[in-house]
């Protein structure tokens, strides 16, 4: 699995890894390090990978997928 990762250009490959800690290994962690850590354009391009790749927003599924305090 860490090689299919590793495939991918940059943006798809951190749409993937968004992807895997909402839904699979739910590590917040994750998502808070790929949004303090990108410029908004870059952000903005794996948001775009993410939706187009899972047909849904990353924000929708990050609500969908948290409960309590992280949810606010």
């Amino acid at each position: 699995r860490a090689v299919y990762r590793w495939m991918h250009d940059p943006v798809e490959r951190e749409a993937i890894i968004a992807n895997v800690a909402v839904k699979k290994e739910i590590d917040y962690r994750v998502i808070v390090e790929l949004a303090a850590a990108r410029s908004s354009n870059e952000l903005l391009a794996i948001r775009q990978a993410y939706h187009a790749r899972y047909k849904c927003s990353l924000e929708e599924d990050v609500a969908a997928h948290s409960h309590g305090d992280l949810r606010k």
